[in-house]
């Protein structure tokens, strides 16, 4: 116990205590490593290979839009009973 590491390559699946109580996976998340901007390279690549220099994607254009009818006008009769 003194010299625990706590799950250094996030593999743990399951913790077992010792009165067997069984636990799934940690539960803390492992945090993101940090980036040392100096160690981090920045690469810029350029595609230059002939046969591929010219792409084009056609797209079909799209349907056209067609306008709201108008509503349809009906003529109804009021009946009334008589009283």
């Amino acid at each position: 116990p003194g010299n625990t590491i706590a799950n250094p390559k996030g593999e743990l699946k399951a913790i077992t205590t010792r009165s067997g109580l069984v636990t799934k996976g940690p539960t803390i998340p492992n945090p993101p490593k940090p980036v040392n901007p100096e160690d981090d390279e920045c690469v810029e690549e350029t595609y230059t290979d002939p046969s591929h220099a010219e792409y084009n994607i056609k797209v079909p254009p799209p349907p056209p839009v067609q306008k709201p009818k108008p509503p349809i006008q009906r003529n109804f009769v009021l009946h009334t009973r008589d009283s």
